[in-house]
């Protein structure tokens, strides 16, 4: 006997497809804004 799977049951897909990228793509994420942050530093740094 096959139980019919309830909505509330089903793994959101599209969920957790967007949490895996969102984690995988973190890492240069953060190296991005830390050289942007490092970059206007050293602008400010250079004009003052």
């Amino acid at each position: 006997m096959n139980p019919t799977i309830k909505t509330s049951d089903k793994i959101d897909v599209k969920g957790v497809f967007l949490d895996s990228l969102r984690m995988y793509f973190a890492p240069l994420i953060g190296a991005f804004k830390a050289i942007k942050a490092e970059m206007a530093r050293m602008e400010r740094r250079h004009h003052a």
